[in-house]
């Protein structure tokens, strides 16, 4: 917890808060990815859908 805090501490000296705060989500994507290859689970075409969701939402947020 505390290594999160510190990191994102560092990540908002270099990057406004509009843009770093979104992109928290892609903890979502990154938790499916290792349930899918670490622990060899199934993920449903619906949850990856929803990751691709995700990434898009930070894709347009990202955006100049």
């Amino acid at each position: 917890m505390a290594v999160f805090f510190f990191s994102f501490l560092i990540v908002l000296s270099w990057a406004d808060l509009s843009l770093v705060f979104p992109a928290k989500s892609l903890v979502y994507v990154m938790s499916t990815l290792g349930a899918k290859w670490i622990l060899k689970e199934t993920v449903s075409l619906q949850r990856w859908g929803g990751n691709f969701l995700v990434c898009l939402g930070v894709a347009l947020i990202s955006l100049p």
